[in-house]
């Protein structure tokens, strides 16, 4: 008998191995069947193949590159079907006797197996491969993990795949700050959902007290545009509403002892206001201060004080830092110090009984979870994630952090004794999804189903109409016309696919074109050029959707352009988000040159050697790059961002909300407020059609829920 070694040595099990056992599965591996009690699978040849490898080398992390490799032997596989042979890996995976994860993805990594796996030998002898554990000196970067000490699948068909034997098999992104030293315990939790409140209308911004006795949010009743403020009581059920005048509030937050809500007022003219009332409602509130900027989450500490993210740091409108606030005075003081090239720190969460304070730092490829004192002199960076973490729950008889990801469903327990990840529960994923949520305790959280519907509709630069372009009831993001064609992403789970829609008689076919977790989508009209982007590279594709060219950078690249000559205009900013630097890259010649700017967040090509950028202080310029002659400098009439500026022929066009600007001889003009609701996320230009591409949110009655976690089928 040959024992599988930490090596990782050549093994044939052909002869020898009889069954391989993992979680509730039995797998043959001479018939390539799986069996659980009850049900019996036949796995199809490349499933059982990509199984095998898992288990024969679970002690290290499979990427992309080993699978086209050794699995599919081909020099390129389009990453959309690994995505799917996966994905049916996982599926078969799946029954009623074994509902935990089987199959891990490691973010940016690869693939491992999870479970421990015992092998049964014909001479009845045993033995028991245990799951990954990642040393601590594993590499926490983008590069391929080296293929030295990996098993080789032999070329010579399924009569040798029989002798691969072994398991595991978990899907979810685990990025910990320290690589962990145990695996982390992850399964697939039950829940029952009750319905808090039944009248119709937006419910959003959801607070759960410390004490967990009460809930905060806001209702927007249906038909109307302003928002109140509702305060319930989880034990008896009563409600108590706060309501002003063509004015709409917003919950931000409780008093450490639950006493005191602090809220938010909006008015006209961009009137923001902090107050702060009783948790009854009856003794009526208090204006604290006025904000230039809107205050989204805070915390009262202690007598007279309050933690909470403060925007237009350093007169970047997207760029916060956490502040603490004496209320009385008005004296200030931050906490953090996030470099200029993020997107800032936002507060999470003050926890009295240790006395310390939870921000997110917010990256561009990346999100930060940090712990500080009260005075921002201890700070810690705890985990990373390529997710936001909207809220966290502190448990204090396990020292334990839990938040939510509601892209996967997942439920984090982190361990600050322990310093790592200390459980990962699987909500279903086939279910409706959550926005805004509070946890009330580890198993019980309140939260809102998603209250927009996501579509894709087209503005005609020449009468402004506006058309549905994609209209289903998925969500899609943004889209690029292509012709007739169009290429748009959508969200499934942590993922970003791009879906290719291909006009037909009627209406579109729609197909996956590429998977992952995409960030952006261009396209080159005159070329007929595909272009995606991603944290650390651009992909750029035929018209036949083949490959053709990929920019791999060191550092993250921020946002990409298509230049009018049919160049690829991007920037990249630099490791630890510090300094930024633009580009142009050539596809015809495969080169790319420096731009004389920096510190700029877009750019694209005007006329001659004129270049419009928007620099990290949010201002609109036209220079010439080789003069250095400036012929703009202009402000924004609202907060810009970077992924909704788009430049026609004649015009550049910025949206913010419900309305589109347009700059016209130096001047920004509203081109157009939508109606309806509709509100744009991200936007494109196509020349060809004259128009403007838009992704929109659109609101929609939701529900209030309580999520009983855990709870028995």
């Amino acid at each position: 008998m040959e024992l599988i070694t930490n090596e990782m040595k050549e093994v044939s099990f052909s002869r020898t191995v009889k069954e391989v056992r993992f979680g509730a599965w039995v797998l043959d591996p001479k018939l390539q069947t799986i069996y659980d009690g009850e049900v019996k699978r036949e796995l199809e040849p490349l499933l059982f193949k990509i199984l095998c490898y898992l288990i024969i080398n679970n002690q290290q992390i499979i990427t992309r590159h080993d699978l086209i490799e050794d699995v599919w032997c081909q020099n390129y596989v389009d990453d959309n079907a690994i995505n799917r042979a996966m994905s049916e890996l996982r599926k078969v995976l799946k029954s009623n006797q074994q509902r935990g994860l089987v199959v891990k993805t490691h973010y940016r990594k690869g693939y491992s197996f999870f479970l421990s796996a015992e092998v049964i030998y014909f001479d009845n002898q045993t033995e028991v491969i245990n799951t990954l554990t990642p040393s601590k000196e594993e590499p926490d970067n983008t590069q391929s993990f080296s293929t030295s000490n990996r098993i080789k699948l032999p070329l010579i068909g399924s009569v040798c795949l029989a002798a691969l034997v072994s398991i595991f098999l978990i899907y979810k992104p685990v990025l910990p700050t320290e690589p962990d030293t145990e695996a982390v315990s992850s399964f697939e939790s039950n829940y029952e959902e009750h319905v808090l409140s039944w009248v119709d209308g937006e419910y959003a911004n959801v607070f759960s007290s410390p004490d967990a006795k009460k809930v905060a949010f806001s209702f927007t009743p249906n038909g109307l545009s302003n928002s109140n403020l509702v305060i319930k009581d989880l034990d008896s059920g009563i409600e108590r509403k706060l309501a002003v005048s063509e004015k709409s509030i917003s919950p931000i937050g409780w008093d450490e002892d639950s006493s005191r809500l602090f809220y938010r007022v909006d008015g006209a003219d961009e009137v923001c206001e902090i107050w702060s009332a009783d948790a009854d409602l009856e003794s009526g509130g208090d204006k604290l201060f006025d904000c230039k900027d809107r205050i989204y989450r805070g915390s009262g500490v202690g007598e007279g004080h309050f933690i909470y993210s403060k925007y237009n740091y350093r007169q970047r409108d997207q760029l916060s830092v956490v502040t603490y606030r004496t209320l009385d005075t008005g004296n200030e003081f931050q906490l953090t110090s996030p470099n200029l090239n993020s997107y800032g720190d936002r507060f999470l969460l003050y926890e009295p009984s240790i006395r310390r304070v939870f921000f997110e730092r917010r990256q561009h490829d990346i999100k930060e979870l940090y712990m500080t004192d009260l005075d921002g002199s201890d700070k810690t960076k705890i985990f990373s994630a390529s997710s936001s973490f909207w809220e966290l729950k502190y448990v204090k008889s396990t020292n334990s952090l839990v938040w939510f990801d509601n892209r996967t469903n997942l439920i984090y327990t982190y361990s600050i004794d322990g310093n790592k990840l200390s459980s990962i529960a699987q909500l279903p994923l086939d279910t409706v999804t959550y926005l805004g949520h509070s946890f009330i305790s580890e198993s019980k959280m309140v939260a809102t189903t998603f209250p927009h519907e996501q579509s894709i509709y087209t503005v005609s630069l020449d009468d402004k109409s506006l058309t549905p372009l994609i209209n289903e009831k998925y969500i899609d993001i943004k889209a690029v016309r292509a012709g007739d064609d169009v290429y748009f992403f959508r969200v499934q789970g942590e993922e970003v696919v791009v879906m290719y829609a291909e006009k037909s008689q009627g209406g579109y076919r729609y197909s996956e074109l590429a998977g992952g977790i995409n960030q952006d989508i261009l396209y080159d009209y005159n070329n007929k050029l595909l272009i995606l982007k991603a944290d650390r590279s651009i992909k750029v594709f035929n018209e036949a959707n083949e490959l053709i060219d990929e920019i791999i950078e060191q550092g993250v690249i921020s946002d990409v352009n298509v230049l009018k000559n049919g160049d690829i205009g991007y920037i990249v900013v630099g490791e630890g988000g510090v300094g930024s630097h633009s580009y142009v890259y050539s596809v015809r010649s495969r080169k790319k040159s420096l731009l004389p700017i920096k510190n700029n967040v877009w750019f694209d090509t005007g006329d001659g050697n004129r270049l419009f950028y928007l620099t990290s202080d949010d201002r609109l310029k036209l220079i010439d790059i080789e003069t250095r002659e400036e012929y703009l400098d202009i402000d924004f009439p609202s907060r810009v961002s970077k992924h909704l500026i788009v430049k026609s022929e004649a015009h550049i066009y910025y949206a913010n909300g419900n309305i589109i600007y347009r700059l016209v001889d130096g001047e920004w003009t509203v081109f157009m407020q939508l109606e309806g609701g509709i509100k744009v996320i991200n936007m494109s230009y196509s020349p060809q059609h004259k128009q403007l591409v838009l992704g929109t949110l659109k609101r929609k009655n939701n529900q209030l829920v309580l999520l009983d976690i855990n709870a028995e089928p």
